[in-house]
């Protein structure tokens, strides 16, 4: 019998585990808040997220031959996903944030599409197909706070600069393939056996601020706005049905981009402890021109046969949620 501890235990997910590392978090955190005069804010709840996804590569590593050779587009991504988030303020001024998210696709839809021309022309294959997956954010961020009274209403508000960093992950797959553009065969036809995946990545720092303001006693809004910059960007595939390629990862993406990110919520309190939250948020990200990278095989030995690279054009991420959430004041 093996009696040595493993971590993270066997079976555990990003899904599973996130929950459970920010109760505890949250727990350890409130233990010490007391001590040092940290005031905490715990919120926990579900959101409707939709999201869309796309990139496209060139003929070349010169962006030529053509200019837009192959596209994929995850389109209308309907996603149930998990909140969770620790705000601490310390001594009236000093303020923090972990944030955490972890969301399955419920239902969406995928194109894939190769050009034998410039600017989309002589498009010679395309297939469109039903996608899933899974999506994870993690976020911490540090800030001063400033406090503005505004004596029209007598009212407080409270703007903070702030800086972070951030990860986000899209876990994408594709399945139940239609081709239906093909000049040489019979369309549209089932494509057996499709199972592929693209999983991205976006990582790196941010700066924005929070603005709140009392609307009363017992109800405030917030605004709050970051610009992630030089974010790095990365992206694996396994083309599950291409035999010339090798799997588990098939491809890679490489670039470097930004994002913008906007949030409104309006908070109240339902007691001394506990409150609720609305919360809505939109983001956009974009990638610079950057390297994509094959892997491929020899279809007769399986062996690797080497690398080709040509000129990843863009990616672009868009999203954008809404939910509700419980918070608790220790």
């Amino acid at each position: 019998m093996d009696d040595a501890f493993h971590f993270p235990p066997a079976g555990w997910r990003p899904a599973m585990g996130f929950p459970v590392c920010f109760a505890l978090l949250f727990l350890a955190t409130a233990a010490e808040g007391a001590a040092y005069d940290i005031e905490l804010d715990g919120n926990l709840g579900l959101a409707y997220r939709r999201d869309n996804l796309t990139w496209n590569i060139a003929g070349t590593s010169t962006g030529t031959n053509p200019n837009i050779l192959s596209e994929l587009a995850w389109n209308q991504l309907h996603i149930a996903e998990l909140q969770g988030e620790l705000w601490a303020r310390l001594k009236q001024r000093f303020i923090s944030r972990l944030y955490g998210a972890t969301g399955e696709i419920l239902a969406g839809d995928n194109q894939d599409s190769d050009y034998s021309s410039d600017n989309r022309q002589g498009e010679f294959s395309r297939s469109n197909n039903a996608a899933g997956g899974r999506v994870l954010d993690a976020s911490a961020g540090v800030g001063y706070e400033f406090r503005l009274f505004d004596r029209t209403v007598e009212r407080y508000a409270y703007f903070a600069p702030m800086i972070g960093y951030s990860l986000h992950r899209q876990n994408l797959t594709m399945f139940d393939g239609v081709q239906t553009v093909d000049p040489g065969g019979t369309v549209p036809r089932a494509i057996d056996g499709l199972d592929s995946r693209y999983d991205a990545r976006w990582r790196g720092g941010w700066a924005g601020f929070r603005f709140r303001m009392e609307a009363s006693k017992r109800r405030q809004m917030t605004l709050r706005f970051e610009y992630h910059f030089k974010a790095r960007y990365r992206g694996e595939a396994d083309w599950n049905l291409r035999s010339d390629l090798a799997h588990p990862v098939s491809f890679v993406h490489e670039a470097r981009g930004e994002g913008f990110a906007f949030e409104f919520r309006d908070e109240f309190q339902l007691s001394r402890r506990w409150g609720g939250v609305f919360r809505f948020s939109w983001q956009a990200w974009t990638t610079d021109p950057g390297v994509d990278t094959v892997f491929t095989v020899d279809e007769t030995t399986g062996q690797p046969s080497g690398t080709q690279t040509t000129r990843l054009n863009n990616v672009n991420w868009r999203s954008y949620s809404f939910g509700l959430q419980a918070r608790y004041r220790y």
